[in-house]
């Protein structure tokens, strides 16, 4: 049994989310660990109505007027795309899962349920006066994590 027998990796589809590949790669083939890649659709996106013209900037897909499993069946693809750049090098090791929910909530409890040793995310690290009016995922989630989060911001990652 290795201390890191679980990774999970939150992923948003954007330059956010893969700042988190070069930290997860050697800690996952160093500990033969299994790697749990999730995306969260934000609940909000089922709440827009119809005809408006929203967007997801990260991935530029229109999304109103679409159901609930169009929206699964769309993230799902972009997952294993995602997983298939990213994280190539582990992919026999990778487990993915997608749902629809408030962020922070659903991954909280997913990685209470994968029994998660260790979160790693992009986070952008923003100014303190920012976070404390608006928040932010990073810090709800190693607020509310079962298990240590590694917190890797926009200007901090590794070069491979």
């Amino acid at each position: 049994m290795s201390r890191y027998d679980t990774i999970l990796v939150p992923t948003g589809f954007s330059k956010l989310s893969k700042l988190a590949a070069p930290w997860v790669v050697p800690l996952a083939q160093q500990f033969r660990s299994k790697v749990h890649v999730v995306h969260i659709v934000p609940q909000t996106e089922l709440a827009i109505p119809s005809g408006t013209p929203a967007v997801d900037g990260a991935m530029g897909v229109p999304l109103s007027g679409l159901s609930r499993e169009e929206l699964l069946a769309m993230s799902r693809r972009d997952l294993e795309a995602f997983n298939a750049a990213v994280f190539g090098q582990i992919k026999d090791q990778l487990t993915t899962w997608t749902t629809i929910g408030p962020i922070v909530d659903e991954l909280v409890a997913y990685a209470g349920r994968c029994n998660a040793d260790l979160i790693i995310m992009g986070t952008h690290a923003d100014g303190m006066l920012k976070r404390l009016v608006f928040g932010s995922i990073g810090k709800s989630v190693l607020e509310q994590a079962p298990c240590p989060v590694l917190l890797v911001p926009l200007g901090g990652a590794k070069n491979g």
